[in-house]
């Protein structure tokens, strides 16, 4: 059996030169089609009408300038948690820690039920503002038979002064260099205080012990929602300027106003201290509890140093 295949035949040089010129004027066409379409209808379809050209630097700038300390820009719990926990990179080269016990059986925000540690603050150890081993005083408010940080602090060579009115224990040498009083931190001075404690401002207790003259290394201050009276006092007393580094927490037990929760923060950088240390406490405060049941935020927990003592290098 014979296939037969249709016979195929090469078009004519004249053939291939109007095949050539009709598949150039496609091209042209192609092309000029395609240029005519809008820009925007074609790369630039997908990208969001408001575009940000600045450099990083700019948007830098920018940036510091929205987390800087300001009143009356601050609005809602939000803004004020952002600002809390900005990043300190470079405030502090060197930190150490004092302190810490491990509390069991804490609920916190996304861990549940767990073990967690309670009593420690972070301390920065560069040049100027680290505690002085030869001629170190510490003073810590609100103990709640954690000792720890005071413990810690005497063992760094600290003369310490531990005060809390809440724990029911009477002025006592807890070690050889701890000192226990059992006044309240407070913005004014009164002897008939919450539960009939007595009450003193940091100046105050300062001429009473004696340091008017001396530093205070170190100033810890955990008094529950007090420290909103108390910040301020001690900024515009002046007795700040005594003040090398200040550890403390802050609460929102009262459902302060935002504005003002604020500017027991804010009220310090402005007094030329600078936040080197933060961190949120995810535990359930009803203070910051949602309608929906969730929480916008916790209690916080700041460092600070004076700049003033700080040694810049060279």
């Amino acid at each position: 059996m014979v296939t037969c295949f249709p016979s195929f035949h090469f078009p004519r040089r004249q053939d291939r030169l109007i095949i050539i010129l009709l598949s150039i004027l496609l091209t042209i066409a192609l092309y000029q089609n395609y240029s005519a379409v809008p820009l925007s209808k074609t790369i630039l379809e997908d990208v969001p009408e408001k575009r940000d050209y600045r450099t990083t630097k700019d948007k830098l700038k920018t940036l510091a300038a929205e987390l800087k300390p300001s009143d009356d820009k601050i609005t809602s719990y939000e803004q004020v948690g952002k600002i809390f926990l900005r990043s300190d990179e470079g405030a502090c080269k060197s930190q150490g820690m004092w302190g810490g016990r491990i509390w069991n059986g804490v609920y916190l925000i996304g861990k549940g039920w767990t073990d967690a540690m309670d009593g420690n603050y972070t301390l920065c150890m560069d040049p100027g503002v680290a505690p002085n081993q030869k001629s170190c005083l510490v003073y810590s408010f609100g103990i709640a038979n954690n000792w720890s940080f005071d413990e810690d602090a005497e063992k760094y060579g600290c003369e310490v002064y531990s005060f809390d009115p809440s724990i029911g224990q009477k002025p006592h040498m807890h070690s050889a260099k701890v000192h226990f009083y059992d006044y309240g931190l407070s913005n004014v001075d009164t002897d008939q205080g919450p539960n009939g404690w007595r009450m003193r401002r940091l100046e105050s207790l300062m001429t009473e012990l004696g340091h008017s003259d001396r530093i205070i290394d170190v100033l810890k201050i955990d008094i529950e929602d007090s420290e909103h009276d108390v910040i301020p006092e001690i900024v515009s007393s002046g007795i700040i300027k005594k003040v090398k580094q200040i550890v403390w927490e802050i609460h929102n037990f009262k459902q302060l106003p935002v504005a003002k929760f604020f500017e027991t923060f804010s009220v310090l950088e402005k007094a030329g201290f600078e936040k080197f240390f933060s961190e949120n406490w995810p535990y359930p405060n009803e203070s910051f509890k949602k309608v929906d049941g969730t929480y916008d935020m916790t209690f916080y927990i700041f460092s600070h140093y004076n700049k003033k003592f700080l040694q810049k290098s060279t």
